[in-house]
């Protein structure tokens, strides 16, 4: 049997690192548990229909401006991150375009100094050609 690394590392990662799990069945369990719990208070509560009824738009009024809240909340920090977000990308945008330009300057510029060199040489040769055919 031939030893497969690539398969012990994947073993020993998911070892140390060991995959997460979904936090889905605990968490559905603890909302049917609060919802059995809220229902058996309600029914067993001293208070009569209209008051329990009450109680329960107040409490239904009072999270569902809760929720309304922490939605503002929400965008504004979504919004905010957004516009972070797209100021550094412009920055690396700019950054990426200045090295880019300065870059295609060195080049040019080195390539025009080899040019030179390279006609200069041209020439040296072209004069030492004439000076053998002379």
């Amino acid at each position: 049997m031939i030893f497969d690394y690539n398969k012990f590392r994947r073993n020993v990662a998911n070892h140390i690192y060991p995959t997460r799990r979904s936090p889905g069945p605990v968490l559905g369990s603890a909302v049917f548990a609060a919802t059995i719990g809220a229902v058996t208070a309600f029914f067993l509560s001293p208070k009569n229909g209209k008051e329990n009824q009450e109680m329960v738009k107040e409490k239904a009024r009072k999270y569902l401006d809760s929720a309304k809240k922490i939605e503002g909340q929400a965008e504004e920090k979504f919004q905010e991150v957004k516009k972070d977000f797209s100021a550094k990308v412009e920055d690396i945008r700019n950054g990426v375009s200045e090295k880019t330009r300065t870059t295609a300057d060195t080049i040019k510029d080195k390539f025009e100094k080899v040019k030179e060199k390279v006609a200069s040489r041209f020439e040296d040769a072209a004069e030492n050609l004439k000076k053998k055919e002379s």
